[in-house]
């Protein structure tokens, strides 16, 4: 999506009360853009959505990692695998409500 075009939300805001708690904020409902509503390419096709990308990304791996170093420190291997998949549930959760396919 352009640089002209400015979101509410964005990949970001949806992973960071998964890794950090509720206390950082809760996840939108809505997370998805058609996006055929910003490029007329798009309007004959099948419907497509893009979830808007997040400057502060970059931060992500660490604040990951710290939360993985404290999960397994406490020796909680479910905690692990749930934010080892933080993303792909994101996504599947996303597709889902959208009515279109994930990836496996």
């Amino acid at each position: 999506m352009g640089d002209t075009v400015s979101h509410d939300v964005s990949i970001l805001s949806a992973l960071t009360p998964i890794l950090l708690g509720p206390a950082f904020g809760t996840a939108p409902d809505d997370l998805s853009y058609r996006i055929s509503s910003y490029c007329d390419s798009f309007k004959m096709a099948k419907a497509s959505y893009v979830i808007p990308r997040d400057p502060q990304m970059f931060a992500f791996p660490s604040t990951l990692y710290q939360q993985l170093q404290t999960a397994h420190s406490q020796n909680k291997p479910h905690a692990v695998k749930a934010l080892l998949e933080c993303l792909k549930t994101v996504v599947e959760k996303e597709a889902k409500e959208k009515k279109l396919m994930a990836f496996s």
